[in-house]
């Protein structure tokens, strides 16, 4: 069809993407003769390659060393260093010792020259006067040979690319599992030592309240300073376990209370020789940010130190916090007295996969998922390193105004003496102090905890009266349809120290404050 102009317009649909047009290769043309330079530029021209001339064997050996040629057309008689010496010297180089030569002789050579040439490196001889279909004919084999050997390297080092780039995500598929399969088992044993460790509180619990001779009190009170620091270690295990992506954008840390849970997986991350020394005052506010998150940026920051320190006795790692200068917020920083990084390090530390030290120690994503977990924070992570003075991670995060603590009792109305044990250490764990009767000042008893005694409508009744803001959990498995009553379990979805801490947060404080009165 035809447009108002008279042009055609064909109709057919798009023709495919034309193939990028060929570069031009380089032809190397050396003869001391000016006059003959001339005419074999002349006859290679309509070839549409670069031909460059030298007029002179030590100018063409010059050229060789800074281009690669699809061909070099050489005269056999030249001055200085002829033809032949030429092509042993081009030879001679790694770079162009399989260029291909073709000799240029005004003169018939014999055989002995000729066998002189081949062993030089000539594919061909051409006898004046030159040809010039005869000679572009010869060359362009060569010129296509060179533009196909080019393409089969340029592929050859693209394949050896996405092989490495293939290898490469093999190895981070298997590094991603194996750290989910240690994710999983951290996970498990905080969980498992934690149930373990439940039922020890309990009696240690108990035994302490017992009447015990003078010589056993002092054995129980390590006993219970172990199964503490157990229990922390457990829980940092549970917050370094956790998916550093799982996080609901609202949560709150209070850095003296989260140093207190993290702190001895900490110090277990080092090794042996460099110690770890804290520094976060307890009056500073609490911040914005995923406890589960902070800890895998404090772990992911201490191992790093730890590496840079392993074999020296001296080696010391600071976590610290404090208001920062600005007034905007509390920095959180760690800092090392290691080696330091130099320059070109500092620079691309934070990149993904960047490493210093072997692979089979090391990801390269430590730096970057701290990168990672802090931006998504709403901060930036400052970095000052100097080499032999150390490095020092900061970043500042923003405070929150949190309620004062509810300071309140948990009376316990239980018989059994187990149940009673278990029924404390939750309230414990849900900020409540547990006693075992209504104290005198009864404005304190937020929460009483009972096993079903007699008349317990009335005594409810006159529980909540005195206070609205109270709250009976009964141990049972069927709701008695008592206002004011919550029945639950020990344990499970509907758990006793789940089912406190809920109202807790109820009565206006955050969760994970909560401060037991002393």
């Amino acid at each position: 069809m035809s447009e108002g102009n008279g042009k055609l317009v064909s109709s057919a649909p798009p023709s495919p993407e034309a193939a990028p047009p060929k570069q031009a290769v380089d032809i190397l043309v050396v003869d001391d003769n000016p006059g003959k330079l001339l005419a074999l530029d002349a006859a290679l021209s309509p070839l549409g390659e670069n031909v460059v001339a030298a007029s002179s064997g030590r100018e063409a050996l010059r050229q060789l060393l800074s281009r690669d040629f699809a061909t070099v057309i050489l005269d056999v008689n030249m001055p200085d260093m002829d033809g032949f010496e030429t092509a042993r010297m081009i030879r001679s180089r790694v770079r162009s010792a399989t260029t291909p030569i073709i000799f240029v002789s005004a003169v018939n050579m014999n055989e002995i020259d000729a066998l002189r040439g081949y062993s030089l490196g000539a594919v061909d001889y051409i006898f004046a006067p030159v040809i010039p279909e005869v000679l572009r004919a010869k060359v362009s084999v060569f010129v296509e040979l060179h533009r196909k050997s080019e393409e089969a390297r340029i592929h050859a080092e693209r394949l050896a690319e996405r092989t490495r780039e293939l290898e490469r995500s093999q190895r981070e598929l298997r590094l991603s599992e194996r750290m989910a399969s240690i994710g999983t088992l951290c996970a498990g044993l905080g969980h498992d030592m934690g149930n373990l460790l439940l039922p020890l509180s309990v009696w240690t619990n108990s035994i302490k309240a017992a009447d015990l001779p003078p010589e056993l009190e002092d054995g129980v009170r390590h006993l219970t300073m172990c199964v503490q620091y157990l229990r922390r270690l457990a829980s940092g295990l549970r917050l370094v376990s956790l998916d550093p992506s799982r996080s609901s954008g609202d949560e709150l840390v209070k850095l003296p209370a989260w140093l207190e849970e993290i702190e001895p997986i900490l110090r277990n991350s080092l090794p042996r020789g460099v110690n770890l020394k804290t520094d976060i005052p307890a009056d500073l506010p609490a911040v914005r940010i995923a406890p589960h998150r902070l800890a895998q940026v404090a772990f992911n920051l201490i191992q790093n130190a730890g590496e840079v320190l392993r074999g020296r006795d001296d080696g010391l790692v600071r976590l610290w916090a404090e208001a920062d200068e600005s007034g905007e917020g509390v920095r959180v920083g760690l800092s090392d007295n290691g080696p330091g990084m130099p320059p070109d390090v500092l620079k691309r530390c934070l990149d993904p996969y960047f490493t210093t030290k072997t692979r089979g120690i090391s990801t390269g994503l430590g730096l970057s998922l701290v990168h990672g977990i802090i931006r998504s924070a709403g901060s930036q992570l400052a970095i000052t390193s100097a080499l032999g003075r150390g490095t020092t991670f900061s970043f500042v995060l923003r405070p929150v105004s949190v309620s004062p603590p509810v300071d309140a009792v948990a009376v316990l109305d239980l018989a059994d003496a187990r149940l009673r044990g278990l029924a404390m250490s939750f309230a414990k764990s849900a900020g409540c102090t547990p006693v075992a009767s209504l104290p005198e000042d009864c404005q304190r008893a937020a929460v009483w905890i009972t096993d079903g005694a007699d008349d317990l409508a009335a005594r409810v009744e006159a529980f909540v009266a005195e206070r609205g803001d109270r709250r009976v959990f009964l141990l049972a498995d069927d709701d008695p349809g008592v206002e004011g009553v919550c029945a639950c379990k020990l344990t499970g979805p509907r758990g006793l120290a789940i089912q406190i801490r809920r109202f807790m947060s109820e009565l206006g404080a955050a969760p994970g404050v909560f401060a037991p009165s002393a």
